[in-house]
């Protein structure tokens, strides 16, 4: 299993649509890296395609809750299940919470 770090979210942001999501403090801890780019993704000029919308979701998700949760939606709810999947190929990583200054 590959592991990413906590700020793999802000990383997503800097590397699809060159979005500096750091703070400019040098020592910045990942929760407040975390919640920038969190503030960024509101920012956006344009629409991020569909699967990096499922990939900030995934992240989310398990940044804030953690692993993926309840069973896989049926084959007829097709954005649930999108959801589903994509939180389900993150499983593992760091929470946030978990998250050291």
């Amino acid at each position: 299993m590959i592991r990413r770090s906590t700020s793999t979210f802000a990383t997503l942001l800097r590397n699809a649509y060159g979005v500096r999501a750091v703070p400019t403090r040098t020592f910045a801890s990942n929760k407040e890296i975390f919640e920038n780019a969190q503030a960024k993704l509101k920012t956006l000029t344009e629409e991020p395609d569909v699967d990096v919308k499922l990939e900030i979701y995934a992240l989310y998700k398990q940044a804030t809750i953690g692993d993926v949760q309840g069973s896989r939606p049926g084959m007829m709810d097709f954005a649930g299940r999108a959801k589903y999947d994509a939180w389900a190929k993150v499983k593992g990583l760091e929470q946030v919470t978990g998250r050291k200054p």
